[in-house]
């Protein structure tokens, strides 16, 4: 079976048949959490707001609260005089409504006075006795901001899938939400290969390695808002490998296979996931450089279908598919084309060195960004460090086989 990977397809054409095969995307479960516990999650059902915001209309300035056709053509040479009608407390409301040629004085943030409908900023005024002297005509609604102006109730403040963070959990605080659904997808990491041992490993076996994998799987699912469990080490052994996987399907949505470096432990993988149930095997190599061994399957089930990915054993590979294919992945499982769409985007930046490539593979190379550009970031697939210099991956699609030092180079920042 080691001839597998010359069934190649692209990157783009493997995440659309995903998830035609396995009906992506699909309700997952979720759990409600404390508003403060929420950061770093992904966001379970779009956040509605439960009411408006701002609550009441407010003062922008320090100043006076008037009738906007009050002070109509008010100036410098021309000022427009108003009876001071009292001032509207913070965190209290004007005990009467503004009469008319009255101008109520009021701070930042302050409660508009009913029937006052603009503010006078104070540096456009001078008291005088009973009398404020108004020299600047304001239009309606100036230097005010209405009720729902912001956020109306019922707009959607959150969309499903989002993370959780200091961008949007403000919002809802706010807003006085005190609990969120999260999403609550399982998913599980099994590490296989006879080579492969225990982080703990001291001294290190001859011939062995450390299971930097899975660590870096952990953290970068958990960078972007997916709990995982690391399920242990599993030996190239075909027998131990399915009763793991099948073991592990029971409990979890997603389980992510990172392959040892042999031939026979990417032979066990194909073999695991081929019998898994319908569909099985959905995807038999990638045409992608890292990344070209990438196996995908997985089984439909009623309501949901449990994803299974078995990733390249070299760390840099590893790391590349798991951010352009399994993460993508996750995101149109829970949110659709768009989650991804809106998650995965591309930018354009100047090459300050040659990306050297080529033709007929999509191929992804870390770079380091610099003020001015990135700089392509030298390393192999079997470094464990590869990535502590790196902002992201630069994409040279199949059709393009170099960038030169000066032209715009596609990058996708981690």
């Amino acid at each position: 079976m080691s001839g597998f990977v010359e069934e190649l397809l692209e990157r783009s054409e493997a995440l659309k048949l995903v998830c035609d095969s396995l009906s992506f995307p699909f309700k997952v479960k979720t759990r409600r959490v404390d508003i403060e516990n929420a950061c770093g999650l992904r966001l379970g059902e779009d956040l509605k707001a439960p009411e408006p915001h701002p609550p009441f209309p407010r003062s922008l300035r320090d100043g006076y609260a008037v009738r906007s056709t009050d002070v109509i053509g008010a100036s410098p040479s021309s000022p427009v005089f108003l009876r001071k009608c009292g001032i509207v407390p913070m965190g209290g409301v004007a005990e009467e409504p503004l009469p008319q040629e009255g101008a109520m004085q009021i701070f930042t943030g302050g409660i508009l006075p009913c029937n006052g409908d603009a503010v006078v900023m104070l540096e456009d005024t001078e008291e005088s006795g009973p009398w404020i002297e108004v020299r600047k005509s304001v239009t309606p609604g100036e230097n005010v901001i209405f009720q729902g102006e912001e956020i109306a109730t019922n707009d959607v403040i959150a969309e499903v899938g989002d993370i959780l963070d200091f961008k949007n959990i403000p919002a809802a605080c706010g807003l006085g939400v005190r609990q969120i659904d999260v999403i609550d997808l399982e998913i599980g990491i099994l590490s296989t290969g006879d080579e492969v041992v225990d982080i703990s490993t001291k001294p290190l076996p001859p011939g062995c390695v450390r299971d930097v994998n899975g660590v870096m799987l952990h953290l970068l699912l958990k960078h972007y808002g997916f709990h995982s469990r690391f399920l242990g080490i599993v030996p190239d052994d075909f027998h131990r490998l399915k009763e793991s996987v099948e073991n592990s399907l029971e409990n979890f949505d997603v389980i992510i296979l990172s392959g040892g470096s042999s031939v026979s432990s990417r032979d066990f993988c194909y073999d695991v996931i081929q019998n898994l149930g319908d569909p099985g095997l959905i995807v038999r190599g990638i045409n992608m450089k890292p990344g070209k061994p990438t196996l995908i399957g997985g089984i439909n089930q009623e309501g949901s279908s449990k994803l299974v990915l078995s990733l390249p054993g070299h760390p840099l590979s590893c790391s590349v598919v798991a951010r352009v294919v399994l993460l993508p992945l996750l995101d149109m499982m829970i949110g659709g084309a768009r989650l991804y769409e809106k998650n995965f985007k591309i930018i354009k930046l100047i090459c300050l060195d040659d990306f050297i490539s080529r033709s007929g593979v999509e191929e992804y190379i870390p770079v380091s960004l610099k003020f001015d550009g990135v700089v392509p970031v030298n390393s192999k697939s079997g470094y464990i460090s590869a990535l502590k210099r790196t902002a992201g991956l630069a994409v040279l699609p199949v059709s393009r086989e170099t960038a030169r030092k000066g032209e715009e180079i596609e990058v996708i920042l981690w």
